[in-house]
């Protein structure tokens, strides 16, 4: 029985050191010069950008999250589009061969899904060169990962809490949202008062003028009439009339 015992421990052992031995992926330094060739050919090439999503830390422990940025790698190699049959091209078959062949390898025995990932994820509108460099990293992440089966178990549970963060996120900006909302409404009506008032000074300004406009043309016209010599009959004696 004591045997037997020791065989099951050794088995099981050895289980977990072949599982972890599994998640060693040789990104080399190539590799990584492979990754900086595509990033200096995209550097001036377009400013079109993708909206992508991406692993935000939040509750994850550093091993959680570290997993999840290399599950999410061959998301992020889906998004490298080049010219068929070009150099670029040829190099992003080469990296998807690695994460395939054994970069893949890092999340057996895994309850983690995309959706899990999802849940944890911001969309953010990058440039194909910071995708690139969000690559490059993934690899380094995936480079230094070591699998551990017994941390492993924590992290479906953390990934379920992203989903919990975002809705008390989205709360939040709602109920925000609605306090800001009167305050501009408030704005609005005070400009709409004080444009009405200058509206209204305004067109009693026009009025005041074209009244006393008038009354000073009446006066001009009144004060002419006064200054004019006052016509008398021309007399002529009688004697002098042949």
């Amino acid at each position: 029985m004591a045997c037997a015992f020791w065989i099951i421990v050794l088995i099981s052992l050895f289980g977990r050191f072949s599982a972890t031995q599994e998640c060693s992926p040789s990104v080399t330094d190539k590799h990584l010069t492979y990754l900086d060739k595509l990033i200096d050919g995209q550097l001036y090439s377009s400013s079109w950008t993708i909206a992508i999503n991406l692993l935000v830390k939040g509750p994850l422990t550093d091993y959680c999250y570290n997993k999840g940025i290399v599950h999410q790698l061959s998301y992020l190699l889906d998004n490298m589009t080049f010219k068929e049959n070009s150099e670029s091209q040829k190099l992003k078959v080469i990296l998807e061969d690695l994460y395939t062949d054994e970069i893949a390898s890092c999340t057996i025995n895994s309850d983690i899904e995309k959706a899990d990932i999802i849940k944890c994820s911001q969309t953010i509108n990058l440039s194909p060169a910071e995708i690139l460099q969000r690559v490059k990293h993934s690899f380094l992440v995936a480079r230094d990962f070591r699998l551990d089966l017994d941390i492993d178990k924590e992290c479906k549970a953390l990934y379920g809490k992203c989903n919990d963060d975002n809705n008390n996120t989205t709360k939040e900006q709602q109920h925000n949202g609605r306090k800001k909302e009167p305050k501009e409404s408030n704005l609005f009506t005070i400009f709409n008062i004080i444009l009405t008032i200058v509206g209204l000074l305004c067109l009693c300004g026009l009025l005041y003028y074209r009244y006393h406009y008038r009354l000073l043309k009446r006066r001009l016209h009144r004060d002419r009439g006064l200054q004019l010599p006052e016509e008398r009959p021309l007399q002529i004696p009688l004697d002098e009339i042949v």
